[in-house]
């Protein structure tokens, strides 16, 4: 086939049966140049037709978005999925068997338990429905199940730890800090799959993270980063190995849950105080199953109020008895602690 410019032959020769089909040339705009392919004529071929195919969604919108919608277009039915949505059940602050965080704040104590938090009067002895965390703290993330930590540090900023982030919040706002969320790296963890135990500052002003049952590490609040490594022996001896939750109570001392027990350390002493189980009672205990515990919770619903007493193993404002370490009726201790050795 010969190519429109000067008459001669096309410059690309073909290369025979089963190769190349043809040879495209492009206009480049010059006199008696025009645009053309060529054939060759060994190869076996054929043009077929089709309708255009159905474009996606995605497609057509996008097309019409640069050339203009036709009138009366049809678009293409959009498949769609049902994913099941699944409701958070409610629990009830008496049922559980162990908590995931304590903390004291402004007089109030709040109790997480997986996605739930409640909120008790320190001097007050019911508590209301709990709220989901998830409606108050938007920024954690979607496969949130439970805090494991949660302390204030001396700023007043709330530090809370959920999978392996950590999240600093400004309160009682509620707002995530800028350059907030950060990783275990990045407080200084030398394990980045640590598993986090309990966080708390100390009346001395010290503030430390129990991770991986028995490792303390010590918080510099400024920078908020580890700066030292101790044992839990070394820090707080004769607490276990297996600390749930941790916090500073207004009595002075620190409390330390593990399996369902509670430890009460003085701080400056370095020594355990008392320790008992921390059991969350309901309406269909015994009061000889109660007396074996240290903490209960006991529920009594009000039509009005809807809420529910709470007993717990840390005293209020109320009057001690320091004989037998039980509070009068203005206290909510209500059975004797077992003695630790000083």
């Amino acid at each position: 086939m010969l190519r429109s410019q000067g008459n001669k032959l096309c410059a690309a020769p073909f290369d025979g049966p089963h190769k190349d089909v043809a040879h495209a040339f492009f206009s480049t705009e010059e006199p008696n140049y025009i645009w053309e392919v060529h054939v060759d004529k060994s190869e076996t071929w054929h043009i077929q037709l089709n309708k255009n195919p159905p474009g996606s969604l995605e497609d057509v919108l996008s097309i019409q978005h640069l050339y203009g919608a036709k009138e009366n277009a049809k678009f293409p039915k959009l498949a769609t999925t049902t994913t099941a949505t699944t409701k958070d059940v409610e629990t009830d602050l008496c049922t559980l068997r162990n908590v995931d965080t304590v903390l004291i704040m402004n007089g109030r104590l709040y109790i997480s338990h997986k996605r739930y938090m409640w909120s008790i009067d320190i001097d007050g002895k019911t508590y209301k429905k709990p709220l989901l965390l998830t409606d108050y703290m938007k920024f954690l993330p979607k496969n949130f199940t439970r805090l494991t930590a949660a302390y204030q540090a001396p700023s007043g900023n709330i530090v809370l730890f959920a999978g392996n982030m950590s999240y600093m919040i400004t309160y009682p706002r509620v707002k995530l800090v800028s350059t907030w969320p950060r990783s275990h790296t990045d407080l200084g963890l030398l394990d980045t799959n640590a598993k986090i135990n309990a966080m708390l500052n100390t009346n001395e002003g010290r503030s430390y993270i129990i991770y991986n049952d028995n490792v303390v590490g010590e918080i510099d609040d400024c920078s908020m980063t580890i700066v030292k490594f101790y044992h839990i022996d070394i820090i707080f001896p004769g607490i276990p190995h297996s600390v749930s939750s941790a916090f500073r109570y207004i009595d002075g001392n620190l409390y330390f849950i593990s399996k369902n027990r509670f430890y009460r350390f003085n701080e400056f002493t370095k020594t355990v105080t008392a320790f008992g189980n921390l059991i969350w009672r309901s309406s269909r205990q015994s009061d000889d199953d109660f007396e074996n515990s240290v903490g209960s919770v006991k529920r009594r619903r009000t039509v009005d109020e809807q809420s529910t007493e709470l007993e717990t193993p840390f005293p209020n404002r109320g009057n001690v008895d320091s004989r037998k370490n039980t509070c009068h009726d203005d206290g909510i201790l209500k059975s004797d602690v077992e003695r630790h050795p000083v």
